[in-house]
């Protein structure tokens, strides 16, 4: 993990793992996964990606874009979008998606925060199975 608050402008924070796991009688896997997230401070635009893979199953990517604001004397207010992208999780050839879109308002004086979120899911595979997004 690495965490750099003082780099100019900008504020950063990083991860990466990984996991090797042995159990007897099952297939062993190998996990990898890492993300990077970027604040502009003078503006209160930010940025996160992140991916990971499993190397008997699936993989996914994920991003977000950020802005933060003093807009309102009650506190700091937040907005973002996102996009998740992921593959062959629970069976080979699937997909699942999903996107989006939310607000926070942060209250200082009650230590609160309010959000808003819209979020939208979907999922197919091979077979034939129909799903409701």
């Amino acid at each position: 993990r690495y965490s750099k608050d003082d780099l100019g402008a900008f504020a950063l924070d990083a991860g990466l793992a990984a996991a090797w796991t042995e159990q007897t009688g099952r297939q062993d896997r190998r996990d990898v996964s890492g993300s990077v997230s970027v604040l502009h401070k003078d503006t209160g635009v930010s940025m996160t990606v992140a991916a990971g893979d499993r190397d008997i199953s699936g993989n996914y990517a994920y991003a977000k874009l950020g802005y933060s604001a003093d807009l309102i004397a009650a506190g700091k207010t937040s907005f973002s979008v996102d996009y998740y992208d992921g593959s062959d999780f629970v069976s080979a050839g699937d997909s699942s998606e999903s996107w989006g879109l939310a607000a926070v308002q942060k209250i200082d004086r009650f230590n609160v925060e309010t959000y808003l979120a819209y979020r939208d899911y979907s999922y197919s595979d091979t077979s034939a199975t129909t799903y409701q997004d």
